[in-house]
């Protein structure tokens, strides 16, 4: 049925709480969802197109028709859905949740409004008695009340939601049992509010009787209930956060421990190493003596094939690379020779200095998970085009080491999954590694190149 009973005023306020709503909806949506990124663009294009059209439709089913069925926010709800489905499909449980947990606030604040407004209506009516024009005087009243509600529903929201937009500060994805987990208490909300206002008024034969009037101790019980239920979803969702925190401190705490063990395993390697170098040095006299024997006895194809025994038995003692530390000789030579075993060119030029002030071992962390990445990534590009790079720069109180590999422009179509290449507990070590010393971690990509540089900090403050 078209809302014709809606004075200018009315139908102004309205609009005005719609924009705000709609901006509020975006801002606690954007804490699980990023809509805005700096590096692009259309996502701000598509963001602004989003939140006119939310506006345009809540406007039209609020100001246009009269029931008492949620078809603002169900068509809205649509709206949001198919935006994310077509543009944000990695994020529709952010989303879902994002829904519930805006709409949870709004019914909620019903609670509040209703007291306010209540107490408030209850001496302009006593007034209104009292005056000459009653209908005149009910007339500007309504307008007054009206836009004051509008304006105090939109209030409570923002402080409701105020919370949540500033103390969520990392953006967490959410499995579909956690959202169910977090929802309970949005959803008792929104269920509460609705039979609650179904009740406010009771039609009888013989008029109509308000609850709040029957049972006036509701105007500060029921919004206690609504202030107890937001409490409860606020702590659903800061303990998940805090949760979610303390299992990424235990990941990565696992993998570094891991990922030093695994350093240890090849520092044990690497002194049977040299023990081996050792040996062969050791025995080297005594193959010198036998090569000079059969060379001065014209023996030249015993000698040729006894030269090659001793290549045979050196080789696999050999390294690739020195680089000031037996420990990154080890990590380099092995990343190499798995790198060249599936057919990608590496170009390693790196050296370990102690003077940096940073342990070998954390240096070998960040070196291992860099070349994992980079051979995960280009084993994908075509044979022939499959290249790692590696290089360490050095200034003056920073090293940064930079690693730039190929990969398959066609498997990758969009940014994100750019940065789903460089992901898992991995890139969470680098990360603390780089943070620990007092720098940062920058990933690119650059036409069919991903860059990675970690810069770290020389003789570090560390706490």
């Amino acid at each position: 049925m078209m809302n014709e009973n809606l004075s200018f005023i009315q139908a102004m306020s309205e609009g005005i709480a719609q924009i705000i709503r709609v901006i509020l909806f975006f801002a606690l949506w954007n804490r699980f969802v990023c809509l805005f990124d700096k590096q692009n663009r259309t996502s701000k294009s598509e963001a602004a197109i989003l939140a006119m059209a939310l506006i345009l439709v809540g406007a039209a089913f609020r100001l246009g028709f009269d029931s008492t069925w949620p078809f603002p926010g169900i068509a809205q709800f649509t709206v949001i859905m198919i935006f994310t489905v077509w543009r944000k499909r990695d994020d529709i449980r952010e989303t879902v949740f994002s829904c519930l947990l805006y709409l949870n606030f709004r019914y909620l604040s019903y609670f509040v409004v209703n007291s306010v407004t209540s107490l408030i209506s209850y001496p302009v009516m006593q007034k209104a008695l009292k005056s000459d024009d009653i209908e005149s005087f009910v007339a500007k009243w309504v307008d007054i009340l009206y836009l004051i509600t509008s304006l105090a529903y939109v209030a409570v929201i923002a402080v409701m939601a105020l919370p949540v937009i500033f103390l969520v500060k990392k953006r967490i994805k959410i499995s579909w049992s956690e959202t169910g987990y977090l929802s309970v208490m949005n959803i008792a909300g929104i269920a509460l509010t609705r039979i609650m206002m179904r009740l406010s008024v009771i039609k009888l034969e013989s008029g109509a009787v308000i609850l709040t009037e029957e049972k006036p101790e509701l105007l500060w019980q029921l919004p206690l209930i609504g202030f107890l239920l937001y409490l409860g979803e606020q702590s659903a969702v800061f303990i998940w956060q805090r949760y979610d925190m303390y299992r990424e401190q235990g990941e990565m705490y696992y993998a570094e421990n891991m990922e030093k063990e695994a350093i240890r395993k090849r520092l044990k390697e690497t002194e049977d190493y040299y023990g081996r170098i050792r040996s062969v040095r050791h025995e080297m006299a005594n193959h010198m003596m036998t090569i000079k024997g059969l060379a001065d006895g014209g023996h030249n194809k015993e000698l040729s094939d006894y030269i090659a025994k001793i290549s045979d038995a050196i080789e696999p003692v050999s390294l690739p690379f020195s680089t000031g530390s037996p420990v990154t000789d080890v990590v380099l030579g092995d990343k190499h020779r798995t790198a060249l075993d599936a057919g990608i060119s590496c170009d390693f030029r790196f050296v370990f200095d102690d003077g940096w002030g940073i342990p070998v071992y954390d240096i070998s962390i960040v070196l291992s998970n860099i070349l994992d990445n980079a051979a995960e990534a280009a084993s994908s590009a075509p044979e022939g085009k499959r290249y790692i790079e590696l290089r360490l720069i050095e200034k003056e109180k920073l090293i940064l080491i930079r690693c730039e590999n190929s990969y398959d422009v066609a498997s990758q179509k969009t940014v994100k999954q750019k940065d789903a290449m460089w992901h898992g507990i991995g890139l969470k070590n680098i990360g603390a590694i780089a943070s620990r010393y007092e720098g940062a971690v920058d990933i690119s990509q650059k036409g069919s190149a991903f860059i990675i540089s970690v810069m770290l900090k020389k003789n570090p403050r560390l706490t």
